[in-house]
């Protein structure tokens, strides 16, 4: 057994934001890594929104045969277990160190938490559009935002370690351990990182007559 993709997409799965992590992110990823790989790329996004026993173990194979993982953070990607558990498993891989992973910032993302914050990122913010017009200037500036992250992620992928199959069986019982917790209504903590806290709901006002 070996490496069987490039890349793992890790994002906050959701109606609206799968389609842009796919159609429009990962599109032009695939396009600016072929140059820069010197081959066709191979990047595994999953777009399941539902979640079962079958797509947890499937989820494991998956990233314990990625090389390495994009991490596509948004204010609500911390507030997914499968999301904080894909980094984590990734990070483990380098002993808690940067190496692995590639932080693309498409909404606020403050004061991200060690080591994620000292990872080389990408600001994608303005570029976070439900609907992009792909004949207009600012999917051109996204195409061109892109080609710059493509030969960051290229490098790493070409200084990827060795393959283990131990990743596989980690991702996969952790992956179970999290489905089984949320099932009882509780939740794992990451083992390098701590995630930031959500921010507090907005207090609506209430009108005094």
């Amino acid at each position: 057994m070996s490496y069987l993709h490039d890349v793992f997409i890790s994002y906050r799965r959701e109606l609206q934001w799968t389609p842009w992590t796919r159609d429009y992110f990962k599109r032009q990823l695939e396009s600016y890594l072929q140059p820069d790989l010197g081959r066709k790329s191979d990047i595994f996004l999953d777009e399941r929104l539902e979640v079962g026993p079958d797509w947890v173990e499937g989820l494991g194979e998956h990233l314990g045969r990625s090389k390495v993982l994009v991490a596509v953070l948004s204010r609500d990607y911390f507030n997914s277990p499968w999301c904080v558990h894909e980094l984590d498993l990734m990070i483990a891989r380098m002993g808690g160190r940067v190496g692995l992973f590639v932080p693309v910032i498409v909404h606020d993302c403050d004061d991200l938490p060690d080591p994620i914050g000292r990872a080389q990122s990408y600001d994608l913010k303005e570029f976070h559009l439900t609907r992009m017009n792909e004949h207009g200037q600012t999917f051109e500036d996204f195409s061109r935002a892109v080609r710059g992250l493509s030969p960051h992620v290229a490098k790493l992928i070409g200084t990827a370690p060795p393959f283990d199959p131990g990743w596989i069986a980690a991702s996969a019982k952790r992956f179970n351990d999290v489905y089984e917790a949320k099932t009882r209504g509780t939740s794992i903590k990451p083992d390098h990182y701590d995630p930031p806290a959500s921010p507090p709901h907005a207090t609506v006002p209430r009108l005094v007559l």
